[in-house]
């Protein structure tokens, strides 16, 4: 997680220019696909849908270093519009042994995410950074999707432009981030 100096500061580094993403969940009405470290959305991003069913696989490691399965269909409008509206059944479209028997899973809110890939070391992949707006609030975020063995050189290269990451609200993901927050609300 970012302060909102750190991300201006961040946003002007070259990259990619920056595009919106909105991200609707689905969940039960206590949060069960949660507890389990799933994550099921349906991303909206350049007018084109894609259900999401993301699964957490162990413990975080070191600050924020998650290891997900994750599997993607990419779907139309209209089926968006009803699985959203829940005129159609998302369960359809997900494994048998995602949701236990008699579990309902219900559309629980969005988060809108302005994203601009960027380049903070050229031998390594651009990293992500993110604003994501949900439930009256905003957040700012980092994330770089990097092998293990270079976890320490990135580590480095967030000091060396004075981002420490000791101390910080870490690994919570964004769905996380909206669950707590519905949940204190």
């Amino acid at each position: 997680m970012l302060t909102e100096t750190e991300y201006e500061s961040l946003i002007v580094l070259d990259g990619c220019d920056a595009f919106k993403q909105v991200n609707n969940y689905f969940d039960t009405c206590d949060f069960s696909m949660y507890s389990k470290k799933t994550v099921i959305r349906i991303r909206e991003k350049d007018n084109s849908f894609e259900l999401t069913v993301k699964t957490t696989k162990g413990a975080a490691k070191d600050a924020g270093v998650v290891a997900m399965d994750e599997n993607n269909l990419v779907i139309d409008e209209n089926t968006a519009v009803d699985l959203l509206s829940g005129e159609s059944d998302i369960r359809r479209f997900l494994p048998g042994d995602i949701i236990a028997s008699g579990e309902k899973l219900i559309y629980v809110g969005k988060i809108t995410t302005i994203r601009k890939k960027i380049r903070i070391n050229e031998k390594l992949p651009m990293a992500e950074l993110d604003k994501s707006i949900y439930d009256d609030t905003a957040d700012y975020e980092l994330e770089w999707e990097i092998s293990e063995d270079k976890y320490n050189e990135a580590v480095g290269n967030l000091k060396d432009i004075g981002i420490l990451i000791e101390g910080r609200l870490s690994g919570l993901s964004k769905y996380g981030r909206l669950v707590e927050r519905l949940r204190k609300g």
